[in-house]
């Protein structure tokens, strides 16, 4: 948010300048030699700058060695630092040696220090250090510097304190020239301030400074702003009238605006203007009109355009066809845009490259995976080229449709025929967003089809170009790592995550843990499950039915048992990890253990399923313990757990099996499911 324009800007700046109450302290290099002369003194002093300078840029963290490794220097001299801003051309390195000096000895009083450090800050365009470093230095700058820095925070976007900057030079009879105010209105426009704009041109017009056609087609760009199309179309006319011609960006803004309100008189109407006046408009400014439509994805406006221009009998061009073929592309009329691509070949037209891979695009991403195909068949038999943008456009758009198999193969065939995608620029190391989706679907695939070898060769042939894979690259990578159990390689991709401060999601964490489970790594798997929670990870119902399950399956029943207590405070009671806790005590013939654990779960207040109770009385019937599974049998009436049918057989079967008879007869049954021996 643009601050008050008669804030803290002008109030720095009309404050009556004081030296700060710090001690004055004049050059003193001491050197065991004096100086004969003013040259060898500034010969000494270059050399003392160029040693500084050497070792700031050679250590991270000099503020703590530089003095004793200087110990002859005094660094609190205004010569020396004056010298170092000079010749040093860090920027970043000047400002943090310079408030570490005032950190260390106290703020040093030269104006001419402050207003080389003030020039270079503004020169670079840093406009918050440069009101920083005046909130700092209480430095009151020349009205040249003024004006720069004024040019600097409307380039910014500091708008506000622009505006204050602008008021201070008035105020000192120093009005800036017309174009720094136009260069404050095209600001004020860009960033959508037309109330910035309209106080600008007051101020303009008080100081007596002559508007040219730039101020001109910055009103009209703020009129528009204001949906005011009327009152920017007669400024628009008047300006003609003038001889003056607005620059095409407000000739679009007005069209674009009148088309947008369905003003269709007033296009017409500013048309018209512009040729009574002589200024009729070329066709490149209808091609730019047309192209600027398209681009903020209003190709039907511009479509509209196009086909008057016909029927008006201009002559337009391929790069006409071109971009009104690619704006009606991008809001999926096939239709029309197909009509207009056979149009040019029968003009005599040949359709660009580009042209041929934006028909592809639009049938993507219509789903019409068939006429996709055979645009780009087509295109290769009017003799052009596989190319990285043709394959592109394939690639994505059979991703887009699902059909990664067949992007795969693609893929494949380009690498195979060496046709390089250029992923990587000799001086960018990052990925475009369709990029970053081809791979990832096409990883994503391979990992899913148990191919997660040859993903791992595609992610890893990423990094070596110099790419840093997203977070979604590096789940779907450690996931197809776990599916083919490269679990090693896994870790080390999680560690890569962590390090390069992504934060990888819980299930990341839990097919990690549940592979290092399968393969009997019980400790990795706590580690890292402990990481988890110390990363801020709540305990979850997933999370431990992961760590139950794994405990129980690596013969750590006890632990899964302990763990399953806390599991209840946290998340109350579920049916299936109580079930396959069961199982496991049957299965490693422990069932004195599962009953002892059934009945706790029952002193606790817990209702154990149906399911349990029958695992464990079917295994004490086959162990002949009958006594036992009709007690445990019995104590589930009691306790009010719901009997089902598979309960009650596994009992009658278990007294049947030692010809118990009458004990058979006497439990009952569901009406369903009766059974006697």
């Amino acid at each position: 948010m643009a601050r008050n324009p008669l804030s803290f800007t002008i109030f720095f700046l009309r404050q009556p300048h004081k030296n700060p109450n710090f001690n004055f302290r004049n050059f003193t290099v001491s050197t065991k030699d004096h100086f004969n002369s003013s040259i060898e003194k500034q010969e000494s002093l270059t050399k003392v700058v160029k040693d500084v300078s050497k070792y700031l840029r050679s250590r991270p963290r000099w503020e703590n060695t530089l003095v004793s490794d200087f110990s002859g220097i005094d660094f609190s001299d205004s010569s020396l630092l004056y010298e170092f801003v000079k010749k040093e051309s860090n920027l970043m390195l000047k400002i943090r040696f310079f408030y570490w000096v005032c950190g260390k000895f106290g703020l040093i009083s030269d104006d001419r220090l402050f207003g080389l450090l003030f020039d270079c800050l503004v020169e670079s365009k840093a406009a918050n250090a440069a009101l920083r470093f005046l909130e700092f230095t209480k430095f009151d700058p020349g009205s040249g510097s003024l004006e720069l820095f004024g040019c600097c925070l409307f380039e910014n976007g500091l708008v506000g304190d622009g505006v204050g900057v602008f008021e201070e030079l008035v105020e000192r009879g120093s009005v800036p020239k017309v174009e720094t105010w136009n260069l404050g209105l095209n600001c004020a426009v860009r960033v959508g301030r037309s109330d910035v704009v309209w106080k600008l041109y007051g101020d303009m017009m008080k100081c007596g400074v002559e508007p040219d056609v730039e101020t001109v087609t910055c009103l009209i760009l703020a009129l528009c702003k204001e949906d005011k199309l009327s009152e920017g179309y007669d400024l628009f006319r008047q300006c003609l009238k003038d001889g003056n011609v607005p620059r095409n960006v407000a000739f679009i803004k007005l069209i674009s605006g009148f088309y947008e309100q369905r003003k269709y008189y007033g296009v017409s109407a500013l048309l018209h203007a512009m040729i009574v006046n002589g200024r009729l408009p070329g066709i490149d400014i209808y091609h730019e009109i047309i192209h600027w439509l398209c681009r903020n994805n209003k190709a039907k406006v511009g479509y509209r355009i196009f086909n008057d221009l016909k029927d008006r009998g201009y002559a337009l061009n391929s790069f006409m066809y071109a971009t009104m073929i690619d704006g009606l592309c991008k809001v999926k009329q096939l239709e029309d845009a197909r009509k207009l691509f056979c149009e040019m070949i029968e003009k005599g037209m040949k359709p660009r490259e580009n042209t041929y891979v934006d028909l592809i695009t639009g049938h993507f991403q219509v789903g019409d995976v068939d006429g996709a195909e055979e645009t780009y068949k087509e295109m290769l038999e009017r003799g052009y080229k596989e190319t990285v943008k043709s394959y592109n456009a394939m690639i994505t758009g059979l991703c887009l449709n699902g059909k990664i198999e067949l992007a795969w193969d693609l893929f494949a065939q380009m690498h195979q025929k060496g046709i390089d995608r250029g992923l990587v620029g000799k001086t960018c190391n990052f990925m475009n967003r369709e990029d970053i989706y081809i791979y990832q679907e096409i990883i994503h695939w391979l990992c899913k089809t148990n191919n997660g070898k040859e993903g791992f060769r595609i992610f890893n042939d990423l990094k070596g170009r110099g790419y840093a894979p997203n977070n979604v690259m590096y789940t779907t990578m450690i996931h197809g790592l776990c599916k083919i159990k490269w679990f090693r390689d896994a870790r080390k991709l999680l560690r890569e995550m962590i390090e390069k401060g992504m934060k990888p999601c819980e299930p990341t964490y839990t097919v990690l843990i549940t592979g290092l489970f399968q393969v009997g790594d019980v400790d990795g798997a706590q580690e890292l499950h402990k990481e988890l929670l110390d990363k801020g990870y709540k305990y979850s119902t997933m999370s431990y039915n992961n760590m139950i399950t794994g405990l129980c399956l690596n013969g750590k029943i006890e632990e899964a048992c302990d763990l399953f207590k806390q599991m209840l405070t946290d998340c109350g009671f579920v049916e299936n990890t109580c079930n396959f806790i069961v199982k496991r005590f049957c299965k490693e013939g422990k069932l004195v253990e599962g009953m002892k654990f059934l009945y706790n779960l029952l002193d606790g207040g817990f209702r154990p399923p149906p399911a349990s109770y029958t695992r464990l009385i079917e295994m004490l019937c086959e162990a002949g313990e009958l006594q036992e599974a009709k007690g445990l049998w019995e104590d589930m009436q009691d306790k009010g757990v719901l009997l089902s049918a598979c309960t009650q057989n596994s009992i009658i079967k278990g007294l049947s099996g030692v010809e118990n008879f009458e004990d058979a007869k006497s439990t009952p049954s569901p009406d369903i499911f009766c059974y006697y021996g």
